[in-house]
């Protein structure tokens, strides 16, 4: 019975050693290499080289541009010399690793970060005429009024800050797997200021218009009128845009009949914010002997209107990039989908001082008053959609420059021109009661955003 059992053990194990012994054949096809199959010091499988995006990592360069030597020990073959190509399989020839191409380098870079200059338009804020003049000799009820002969708008009526702004934009990415990639973005367009003023003893006319509800008609507040009122009107415009992003990529390659084609595809957060401020002024003294207004009197209004823009939603991007030797473009798309918060702020003064030296002081201005004065809030669905289109030359193995073009818009923006309302009910103006229509009102209107400019900076990886 033991020795059946023994017999039986004896020819499992003498099956087992037969059935290796014809895999290993037949997967060396029916040779055998001696020793290590790759007899240069420091060469790799390419079944054990690691893959980053989906790409073959290439070996480290080798100390020696000699070919490596493979040895076959089946009967009558060669020794053959034989030269990895990059690719997933080794051809007889010379190293074609080009030692100035920072391919792999980037392939086993870890971080990177990317500093770049930014050029940008932002499409103005538009606003109704906020300050006009009129000839010598108009007559004091129609000087500085809108449809008026001679009228002429000095500031407003069409948009603020259209000018281009500077900025600066930081990329900061980390590879997290063999093909996904964290990255995060944060950029800042700086502020950009218009600013008027105009000071007049009477000589130009200054004026401040707006529409009468009381007298249905055209009017405006003067603020320089010869013989009458001399004085000073100021307006300024602020505009500052930033914001970030944080996504995940995951990238493959694709053949494209291109070399070195890529897809990302990428999800993350996102975050805008746009402040912008509309703030006007005016100082007058009376100079009028024979009005009703003593001499020397002193009166000054001020208007402010301010609107905060947030953006918070979900980003999803899309990019592809080519590369060709020491060159590469890369085109994304990004669509941020979430809420856009808008926050309003309309204040305003005024105060009056006696020759004697008395001030009084009073809650509203000329374009701010009681009906429209407050703190507003809304929260609406936000779309922000963007391309991207980046020419990228690779100086060394782990540094490239850039040269780009950004394009961007942005839905239910709320900005400070729209919210003006040059219907105006004086009534209640000085502390007084309203009588009649409540004007000025206040309500949202909705604007788009657009951003577009250039770039220029490098990338660094390690």
């Amino acid at each position: 019975m033991n020795r059946r059992i023994c017999s039986a053990l004896t020819l499992l194990c003498a099956l087992h050693s037969a059935v290796c012994s014809a895999t290993a054949a037949a997967q060396n096809g029916g040779g055998s290499y001696s020793g290590s199959r790759y007899s240069q010091s420091g060469a790799t499988s390419p079944s054990s080289r690691p893959y980053l995006q989906g790409r073959a990592v290439p070996p480290p360069r080798l100390a020696s541009r000699e070919p490596m030597v493979i040895q076959d020990n089946t009967p009558g073959a060669a020794e053959e010399a034989v030269e990895w190509d990059g690719q997933n399989s080794f051809e007889p020839g010379e190293a074609d690793i080009d030692p100035d191409f920072g391919q792999a380098s980037r392939c086993d870079s870890v971080y990177y970060v990317q500093g770049e200059f930014l050029h940008w338009w932002i499409n103005g804020d538009d606003t109704p005429p906020l300050v006009t003049t009129s000839p010598q000799g108009t007559p004091r009820n129609q000087a500085g009024v809108l449809g008026q002969p001679g009228t002429t708008v000095l500031f407003g009526g069409d948009e603020l800050n259209d000018d281009g702004r500077s900025g600066a934009r930081i990329v900061l990415g980390r590879r997290l797997t063999d093909c996904a990639n964290l990255e995060g973005e944060w950029f800042d367009l700086g502020e950009l200021n218009t600013d008027f003023s105009a000071t007049s003893t009477g000589n130009p006319i200054l004026a401040r218009p707006f529409f009468n509800v009381v007298t249905v008609a055209q009017d405006a507040y003067l603020v320089a009128y010869p013989a009458v009122r001399e004085g000073t009107i100021s307006v300024t415009s602020t505009s500052r845009m930033y914001g970030g992003a944080i996504n995940v990529f995951e990238t493959w390659e694709h053949g494209y009949d291109l070399d070195g084609a890529q897809l990302s595809v990428g999800l993350g957060m996102r975050f805008l914010r746009l402040q912008e401020n509309l703030a006007m002024s005016d100082s007058l003294t009376s100079v009028d002997p024979v009005g009703p207004i003593p001499v020397g009197t002193q009166f000054s209004t001020s208007d402010s209107f301010d609107a905060t823009n947030n953006f918070i939603g979900f980003n999803l991007g899309l990019r592809s990039q080519w590369e060709h030797q020491r060159w590469s473009l890369a085109c994304a798309g990004n669509l941020g989908i979430g809420q856009t918060g808008s926050k309003v702020n309309i204040s305003g003064r005024s105060s009056t001082t006696t020759p004697a030296g008395a001030t009084t002081n009073f809650n509203g201005g000329l374009l701010a008053l009681p009906t429209n004065m407050g703190n507003y809030e809304r929260y609406q669905l936000g779309i922000v959609p963007q391309i991207q289109f980046k020419l990228a030359y690779e100086i060394t193995h782990n540094a490239r420059i850039l040269v780009g073009y950004d394009a961007m818009l942005w839905t239910s923006v709320v900005r400070p021109g729209d919210l003006i309302d040059s219907s105006l009910n004086l009534t209640q103006a000085s502390g007084q009661p309203l009588v009649g229509q409540a004007s000025p009102a206040f309500s949202f209107q909705d604007s788009v955003l657009w951003v577009q400019g250039v770039s220029i900076g490098g990338e660094l990886r390690f």
